[in-house]
């Protein structure tokens, strides 16, 4: 199209800009007519705005700015109906008529890549691929050929476009050696201008290119990519509606949108670089593109932005930080509406220069895999900049974390739900709340990825030292190293270049913000010396990603000379001065603790007030510390005094083989004088042998089996009754540690174990968290030290599915099993309950392991397995209505569904393996009756059987007349029960037993059944004056109502149908076995259990008042009306 002079082109006012409705909510929308894809958008701009300005596209050559082409919705139709008939013909050659459903290349979803400057002929493209429904993979500019050929590949991508400036690099990529097999069969197709694809609309106004109108979120609509930070760049596939959630990422009024043009300097390749564009779409609010051939820069982007008469910004930190460096620049954002910083963190110091001189700077923030995050609006007086402020329209949720702030303040990660994921993505940045804020506002300290782990198994969060550092005006760039190293350093690049004199005093003035900071961090995390800080040299770059971060592992690649200079220099000890060391045993080692102090620094209190013989690692010493001290002494200016210093290097070793300043000192000295006998180490080891064999003899002493220190391996812990289990283990005198085994939603059955990773115990601790939560229980920051989690999703695979490291692990340490962990499902059949048959047989083999790896340390050791089972076993038992504490064999006995015949077969694996390893183990099964909601809380679960009679009885009208007398115990009494059992250390217990847990007191039904009535407000049928109908005609009833709601043919299901869903699972086990397991024909014995368990024995009947919390408990989850 010709080119416009936007100066000598009035902008339209006045016309009112028709905004689009659509909706962005986790479920897909089930209205045919609502707007779901970016082509929906561009069609209703064009019919219902088609003259408002969608876009201004800055025009240069040769650096310099010529003019800004503007482009409205019509034109912006037109250009990509354009693309897309380019397309079509490129792609599928002379076939007119399109047909995705019979052409091999559209059945195939194969994407085609756009490999294109970032301008608005990129955003036609891209609209113009969705228009054809042809899945888009979009990649960076600055990717490398290898990049780029990997994406290719790994996507199966059928085309690429390609712009004059890009073709080189893709040529690369087609050529290299990954991607020979697909050289011939990958397209390439060079791109035409947007003036070009405009007139070819124009000219072919009359051909018709169908909206794209999909069912569901499918996913591959879109594929972005990772920036590669870790490596190579990973594809992340997206839906149509992706592109929605960043035109509703918004709170801008219209007043702040007409005539209020936006300037974007992000690249669209990056999710932030869609949200202007999509915003135009969504509010008018015209978006600036910069020239696809310039890089932007302080100058460019104040040029732009009085060229444009711009009234707001969205960029990234490097260029605020440019801007910063002169008062036209940074003016120029003055008077803005808002200045949208992301793509990385803005220096604390540049954002209170911006914003102490009036800048209204908004902080973004974003993830490839959800989207815009932090919704763009004006800031007013209460924005506090430093934090982001989240979008309430996605169902994002802010869950706490194990981890604490630097004042013990929690800490919290954000998950979001991506379109068409079926499943949570968290997000790896760890976040702090903003105090006393209406609105949900974040600070992001850093991220959960950034770990280094360091040689010692340690893990370091380096963002706060990097922070530090920045925040002091002498550091551009602070990156902390140390992977798989003993210890950290820092590499640094000075805000200004520095001549080689000039850097002791910049060393000086960074250690000394260092080891201030280093006071704040945990000992792994300090840097040790002012050895280890690496001044950036000025003939390397850092390298960084399209957004502006730093790239941390590529870091390490490009400084990894002067990393390793930094290590060996460190290494020498030098960094600690000139060192003598006295000859005289009092004074070396009045010297040694001095050395000793300086060594573990504040952490450790004053080892001048140690005594001589106190060990340096009981006193709180560790492997890093022993290492500084060993070097120390190898570098000591009088180590010729010393023969015990010449023999070889002083290792680590030297250290933990003289673990006491005393021992240390003598050492040293050993060799010193003629008279000095020979050392022999080998007997002086059968000496410490037999002296340490005969202080822990039997017969010196004896430990108390009630004394033992215990650790609790517990699966189930997320469910109502684990969460209880949980509680009580904490509140056990000698219970030390408990290992929670859960499912992770991280982890796939593909994979062959479960990786235990921290992300994962981040995950399954927030789930613990919200089952505690839903169960009303809180948990201190002290319980939470005892718990360690691992995810249970191969627990029936061997070594209970993990690595054999963490699995050799629980054997050296767990002394007690509690099984607890069961799917409640009625319809599963028995052979699908084969992984947790399998599961019971695995914790077996645990037990049996547990013993033999822990018998040389504790041989009366007989770890103990309890695994809970159910009445429902026994519930055609023929032995009568009493059921004993005793095995059941026949298999008849079970409730006819898989659940009850799985615990059955469990029951028996269990009791065979009584007979096989009984002197070994302390087999336990304890048949649990019908258990309740808690007694304080009242929560019970609203998915169980009774609550779900009590809301079809609702439904229908009508309560069952329910005989006999029920046992009812609550869950938390339950626990109690069961732990009792489990922690009974009497001699007179059997070691492999079968307990029942049922409340002893059984009660009547039917003045249960009278108050209920009441209590549920039920209608009464005018046929009847009682509410309270035969159990069969009350089964017949809510037959016929669910039979009613199946054939229900209305649109939208009334709430009652998908209330009786859950009772039509259930529908079986009710006309079967309810009645006999819930009215008297089945009792649990309880003599045994009642022995052992004091809570069992002092348990009273469920009271009305016990009931009336259930019931509100129910009304308040929304069963209940």
């Amino acid at each position: 199209m010709p080119a416009i002079d936007f100066e000598s082109q009035s902008m339209p006012s006045g016309h009112e800009f028709h905004r689009p409705l659509f909706q962005v909510s986790r479920d897909f929308p089930k209205d045919p007519s609502m707007l779901k894809t970016l082509p929906n958008l561009i069609d209703f701009n064009a019919e219902h705005n088609p003259d408002h300005l969608f876009a201004l596209q800055e025009v240069r050559i040769g650096g310099k700015q010529l003019h800004l082409v503007r482009i409205n919705f019509r034109d912006l139709k037109s250009a990509t109906i354009g693309c897309s008939l380019f397309l079509r013909k490129s792609l599928f050659g002379a076939q007119k008529h399109y047909d995705g459903a019979d052409n091999e290349h559209r059945s195939s979803k194969k994407p085609v890549a756009l490999f294109l400057e970032s301008d608005v002929t990129l955003f036609v493209y891209l609209a113009a691929l969705l228009y054809l429904d042809i899945p888009v993979l979009m990649l960076s500019i600055r990717l490398s050929p290898v990049a780029i050929a990997h994406l290719l590949n790994v996507c199966s991508a059928q085309a690429i476009i390609v712009s004059k400036r890009t073709q080189s690099a893709a040529e690369q990529a087609l050529n290299g050696t990954s991607m020979e097999q697909q050289e011939a069969t990958i397209q390439r197709i060079p791109s035409i201008p947007y003036e070009n694809l405009l007139d070819l609309g124009k000219a072919e106004s009359n051909e018709v290119v169908e909206t794209p109108n999909p069912s569901s979120d499918e996913i591959g609509a879109l594929i972005l990519h990772s920036s590669g930070t870790t490596g190579l760049p990973k594809p992340i596939s997206l839906v149509h509606r992706y592109l929605l959630g960043y035109a509703a990422c918004h709170r801008l009024e219209p007043e702040e949108c007409n005539n209020h043009v936006n300037v974007s300097t992000l690249p669209m390749y990056h999710g932030f670089g869609l949200l202007a564009p999509c915003l135009s779409l969504s509010t008018g609010k015209a978006c600036c593109f910069l020239s696809g051939s310039t890089i932007p820069s302080a100058s460019s982007v104040v040029e732009l932005i009085n060229r444009s008469g711009a009234f707001s910004l969205m960029t990234v930190p490097t260029i605020l930080e440019e801007m910063i460096s002169s008062e036209n620049y940074w003016k120029s954002l003055i008077g803005l509406d808002f200045v949208a910083v992301g793509g990385g963190a803005i220096k604390s110091s540049i954002g209170e220069q911006l914003v102490s001189n009036g800048v209204k700077l908004l902080n973004h923030y974003g993830a490839t895999e959800i989207g815009a995050i932090a919704p763009i609006f004006c800031p007013g007086k209460d924005y506090d900049w430093h934090y982001l402020r989240l979008r309430t329209d996605m169902g994002l949720e802010v869950n706490e974390v194990e981890q604490k702030g630097k004042n013990g303040e929690t800490l919290y990660q954000l998950t979001g739900f991506p379109f068409g994921w079926g499943k949570p993505f968290p997000v790896q940045d760890i976040l702090e709340l903003r105090p006393n804020s209406k609105h949900t506002e974040v600070k992001v300290l850093g991220r959960g990825d950034d770990l280094i782990v360091l040689s010692t198994g340690e893990k370091v969060r380096p963002q706060r030292l990097e922070e530090a550092l920045l925040s002091t005006g002498l550091v551009k760039v602070a990156v902390v190293f140390g992977e798989h190293r003993p210890e950290v350093g820092v590499i640094v690049e000075p805000v200004q270049p520095l001549a080689k004199e000039e850097h002791p005093s910049f060393v000086e003035a960074i250690w000394t913000v260092i080891r201030s900071e280093n006071l704040q961090l945990d000992r792994h995390a300090r840097v040790p010396s002012k050895t280890m800080i690496v001044i950036k040299p000025t003939a390397k770059v850092v390298p960084r990603s399209d957004k502006g971060s730093v790239m941390r592992k590529q870091t390490y690649e490009v400084f990894k000379d002067e990393i390793e200079a930094a290590y060996r220099y460190s290494s020498n000890g030098k960094e600690e001065g000139d060192i003598n060391l006295a000859s005289e045993q009092s004074q070396l080692e009045r010297d040694l603790k001095s050395i000793i102090q300086r060594c573990v620094q504040d952490r450790i209190a004053d080892p001048s007030s140690w005594d001589v013989n106190d060990d340096f690692f009981s006193r709180g010493m560790d492997s890093l510390e022993a290492t500084r001290l060993a070097r120390i002494l190898e570098n000591v200016q009088n180590k010729t005094t010393f023969p015990a210093l010449l023999n070889g290097q002083v290792s680590p070793q030297f250290i933990y083989q003289n673990p006491s300043v005393r021992a240390l000192a003598k050492a040293l000295l050993e060799g010193t004088t003629s008279s000095s006998p020979p050392v022999n180490t080998a007997s002086r080891t059968i000496q410490l042998m037999k002296a340490l064999a005969t202080q822990f003899s039997s017969s010196a002493s004896s430990v108390d089996p009630s004394e033992r220190k215990l650790t609790v391996l517990l699966t189930g812990s997320t469910g109502h009754l684990g969460a209880y289990l949980l509680q009580g283990l904490l509140q056990a005198a000698n219970v030390e540690q408990i290992i929670c085994f859960n499912r992770s939603r991280k982890e796939y059955l593909d994979k062959p174990f479960s990786v235990v990773t921290t992300s994962t115990e981040h995950e399954l601790r927030s789930l613990q968290l919200e089952a505690n939560s839903r169960s009303g229980i809180t948990l201190g920051e002290n319980s939470w030290r005892k718990i360690r989690f691992l995810p249970s999703n191969h627990i029936d695979k061997p070594n209970l599915g993990l690595p054999e490291s963490e699995y050799g692990h629980l054997k050296k340490t767990v002394t007690h099993i509690i099984h607890n962990a069961w799917p409640m499902d009625f319809q599963r059949t028995l052979l699908s309950f084969t992984p947790q048959i399998r599961t019971v047989h695995n914790m077996i083999d645990f037990a049996v392991d547990c013993h033999f790896t822990q018998r040389p340390c504790s041989p009366a050791l007989n770890p103990q397995l309890l695994v809970l089972s159910s009445i429902a076993v026994c519930a055609r038992s023929k032995s009568g209505p009493i059921i004993l504490e005793a095995p059941i064999t026949d298999p008849s006995s079970p409730a006819p569904f898989g659940y009850s015949q799985a615990k059955w077969v469990c029951e028996n694996v269990l009791i065979d393996g009584m007979n096989n390893f009984g002197d070994k183990v302390q087999h336990t099964i304890v048949r649990l009756g019908q258990l309740t909601g808690t007694t304080e809380s009242g929560v019970w679960n609203a998915n169980e059987h009774f609550p779900a009679m009590l809301k079809a009885s609702q439904i229908v009208g009508s309560l069952p007349d329910l005989t006999g007398t029920y046992s009812w115990i609550p869950m938390d009494i339950v626990a109690k029960s069961i732990l009792e059992i489990l922690l009974n250390s009497s001699i007179s217990r059997p070691r492999n037993a079968i307990y029942h847990i049922e409340n002893p007191i059984r009660q009547p039904w039917q003045p249960l059944i009278s108050a209920l009535a009441v209590k549920l407000n039920l209608t009464i049928e005018a046929t009847s004056a009682n509410p309270i109908i035969p159990f069969d005609t009350w089964l017949e009833k809510v037959s016929k109502t669910m039979a009613a709601a199946a054939v229900n043919d209305d649109t939208q299901p009334k709430k009652e149908d998908d209330d009786l869903e859950f009772l039509k699972h259930l529908r079986t086990f009710l006309e079967t076995d309810f009645r006999a397991l819930s009215g008297g024909g089945v009792i649990l014995d309880t003599a045994e259990a009642r022995k052992v368990s004091r809570s069992l024995r002092t348990c009273n009947g469920v009271g009305l008042d016990l009931v009336d919390k259930y019931i509100a408990y129910w009304r308040k989850c929304g069963l209940l009306n």
